[in-house]
């Protein structure tokens, strides 16, 4: 805990109102939609580099730990202050502070929403394409620590593809100013990129420059429903073979689509096994080409197009699944499993014996185009979270067995970091923590995360 100097010393860093000490206000900072939780010494809401910098050279004196902290939407607890310190808010640096549209360069602080941004940009013509479930609630720093994905990294890549430089305040009070203009440099070593998934270990962003595109004239979304996993496997496999890329390929299988059959009637009249929704982002005449040809390739017993703001309504399924999955059970646990591209009809069989075997609903759904299926096993609390747990750790083995890695845009925080072993050798684990010895001598940035 804090001594009375120490509280002192932090009031005198701060504005008033910038730093909390007292129950109330500190516990909502304790926890994220991991659901982990635990209490802060205290809550740091900087406003500028200047009150960061005083910050942590104060901690690193003090031996404080400090835990970095965007808006709350990881799913892996790594801004949960296990073990206590002083929470480190960022969501005061909040500005945009330079659209270069000449340059097609976009210069923010950590506490931007990632929505806020990209509709900022399209104002402009420019785009984003990063856009993780919770855009319209996350921040980019948040996104920048675990290195998030999303729809669209199919054909655009994920966070970490648009980030050209940044500027961090280190332990001891130190600021790596990395700043670029330029979408390639090759100019020593990037130490940018080492920061993108760090989930808040090595250092405090709070001034981030980012690569945008220029914004599509087009959009065109379809969905196309099959009678048999296999078919729909097969179909997407066709459809890459074929040179056809859209910007976003979503799988969701049939226990996600009885879920949201619960709050939402679907379009099809027979039952099907797995739906793909996917979108075409280009030119027009273009996207109605490539629609008509995704159309024969798949021969599916159910195929939909919408274009423009009825595209809204075919998302619809995919975004009603989160919220519909409790109409099953009240409780999940809830992964980003990641499998090769090709490994994703064995994984997506393999949850369909398991929930057979279990009498479990396992939902499955996420993005085909990086075998990122986010995998909801649903469960009665007291009655059925053993059977669920031991469902989780099978997925987990085969996932790994299967030549995938254990989190593929959630990080590992603290509820995924005690398997780290299973996926890394213990010498590359051991260059890890001595990289981040050079950055955090101390140990105090987000200690007992990640790895």
């Amino acid at each position: 805990m804090l001594s009375k100097r120490q509280k002192k010393h932090l009031k005198s860093l701060f504005s008033k109102g910038e730093i909390l000490f007292t129950a109330p206000q500190i516990l909502p900072y304790g926890e994220d939609s991991s659901g982990l939780k635990a209490e802060p010494w205290a809550v740091a809401l900087p406003r500028s580099k200047e009150e960061i910098v005083a910050l942590l050279s104060f901690a690193q004196e003090e031996r404080i730990p400090i835990i970095p902290r965007g808006r709350g939407t990881g799913r892996a607890g790594a801004c949960v202050p296990v073990g206590g310190g002083i929470v480190l808010s960022l969501l005061g640096l909040n500005r945009i502070i330079e659209i270069r549209e000449k340059d097609f360069v976009v210069v923010v602080e950590p506490g931007v929403i990632t929505g806020e941004l990209q509709r900022k940009l399209s104002q402009r013509k420019l785009f984003y394409p990063p856009d993780p479930a919770s855009a319209d609630f996350s921040t980019i720093g948040g996104n920048v620590a675990t290195n998030a994905g999303g729809m669209q990294a199919l054909k655009y890549g994920v966070t970490g593809d648009y980030v050209l430089g940044l500027e961090a305040v280190l332990p001891g009070g130190k600021v790596l100013s990395l700043p670029s203009f330029c979408h390639k440099n090759v100019v020593g070593l990037n130490l940018s990129k080492l920061f993108v998934g760090s989930e808040g270990t090595l250092g405090v962003v709070n001034k981030i420059f980012l690569k945008v595109l220029p914004l599509p004239r087009a959009s065109l979304s379809f969905l196309a429903g099959f009678s048999s996993l296999s078919q729909l496997t097969r179909s997407f496999s066709l459809l890459f073979q074929e040179g056809i890329l859209p910007a976003a390929l979503e799988i969701i299988d049939k226990s996600s689509l009885e879920a949201v059959s619960k709050v939402y009637t679907l379009p099809w009249q027979k039952e099907v096994e797995g739906v793909l929704l996917g979108k075409l982002l280009g030119e027009e005449e273009a996207l109605g080409k490539e629609a008509r040809l995704i159309k024969d390739i798949f021969q599916a017993d159910y195929f939909a197009l919408a274009r423009g703001q009825e595209e809204a309504e075919l998302w619809k399924i995919r975004k009603n699944i989160s919220p519909a999955a409790f109409r099953l059970r009240p409780k999940k646990l809830s992964e980003d499993f990641t499998v090769p591209r090709g490994k994703i009809g064995e994984f997506l069989s393999l949850l369909r014996e398991q929930e057979q075997k279990y009498s479990l609903p396992i939902l499955a759904f996420g993005h085909v185009g990086d075998g990122n299926i986010h995998t909801n096993i649903m469960y009665e609390p007291g009655k059925e979270e053993g059977k669920a747990r031991e469902v989780y750790y099978l997925l987990l083995e085969k996932t790994l067995e299967l030549g995938g890695t254990l989190s593929g845009e959630h990080g590992l925080g603290i509820s995924k970091r005690k398997f780290i072993s299973k996926q890394i050798d213990a010498e590359t684990l051991r260059i890890m923590q001595e990289v981040k010895k050079v950055f955090d001598p101390f140990n105090i940035l987000n200690p007992g995360k990640a790895f």
